[in-house]
């Protein structure tokens, strides 16, 4: 896309939020994306959907080299619009626990506030005493990350339309799961239309090879039993029947719900047809994965009026 272009937010994907779950993987450079094209790739998307009136939803750490670098890029473009009438930027970022420092002066945040929401999230109530300041390196602080990030997750899901997935690290992942494993899994289990594409590899294609019935990598296990001993440490700090699955570690549970879902499921799910999931499953062509995209999600958009708004 030409950077230049001016992006709009009105279109036939008016009121539709999407969420874009999109990262480096292990695999992404042996898929032909670099990690320098990885920006790019989002900033592509991400304004092929606002060109259509979508209004798009993160969920990263702010970094300079990061994926919200590249939608810094598209919020200044918008800068000069006038503010949607409902009040509603175009651009949404939810920041997990703990909080960071924004590379974003209180200037750049103020002349973008129309286009670009930034919100900090805490911990869920029961953790909700615990400061980062009074804490050390270690297994509790590393506890409380994981279950910022799944309160992060839920908080998404809560309030896109559909999601979208691309790549994902499989290991050395701060979460009880992969990131993208678990944002995945929330749409699936809210019934929300999930649009997974290989290009990157990734997380995203190991819940494309569970779709499409491969058993699980032995090789995940690890790492998932390590975050299994975690969690039992700190079983005691949580009482919430309610939230209880989120203290569970279970991959067998995210691996066997892609299983069942199978490719048929998917596609009743997205408004895709099986075909056109299997070439976004194996499309390394980033033009026809964008059209796919916008397919989909215009099917979508014609038997739905979007999520409610995400509260202050």
């Amino acid at each position: 896309m030409d950077e230049k272009a001016r992006v709009v937010t009105s279109g036939p994907l008016q009121g539709c939020y999407v969420g874009i779950s999109v990262s480096e993987s292990e695999t992404s450079s042996a898929h032909g994306f670099p990690t320098t094209q990885v920006n790019r790739v989002t900033f592509d998307i991400s304004a092929a959907l606002l060109g259509q009136g979508a209004r798009v939803v993160f969920g990263h750490d702010w970094r300079p080299d990061g994926v919200m670098e590249a939608i810094f890029r598209i919020a200044l473009l918008m800068a000069p619009e006038v503010p949607p009438t409902d009040g509603e930027p175009a651009m949404q970022n939810l920041l997990p626990w703990p909080p960071e420092r924004l590379y974003l002066g209180g200037e750049e945040q103020n002349r973008l506030s129309h286009v670009l929401k930034i919100r900090q999230l805490r911990l869920p109530e029961e953790l909700s005493e615990y400061s980062e300041g009074d804490l050390k390196d270690g297994p509790l602080k590393k506890y409380l990350r994981a279950r910022g990030l799944t309160y992060l997750r839920h908080e998404l899901n809560e309030h896109v339309s559909a999601r979208l997935c691309f790549g994902g690290r499989t290991s050395d992942y701060q979460g009880r799961y992969p990131g993208i494993f678990e944002e995945a899994y929330f749409a699936v289990k809210a019934k929300k239309p999930l649009y997974l594409a290989g290009s990157f590899g990734g997380a995203t294609m190991l819940l494309i090879d569970a779709i499409m019935g491969k058993e699980m990598p032995k090789d995940l296990d690890k790492e998932s039993s390590e975050k299994q001993a975690l969690y039992a440490k700190y079983a005691a700090l949580e009482q919430r029947e309610d939230i209880e699955r989120d203290r569970v570690v279970d991959l067998n549970e995210i691996w066997s719900t892609f299983q069942k879902l199978g490719l048929v499921g998917l596609s009743a799910c997205n408004r895709l047809t099986e075909a056109e999931n299997r070439a976004l499953f194996d499309g390394l062509v980033l033009e026809q994965t964008i059209h796919l995209i916008l397919a989909g999600v215009g099917r979508l958009r014609r038997n739905s009026t979007g999520p409610a708004h995400i509260p202050e």
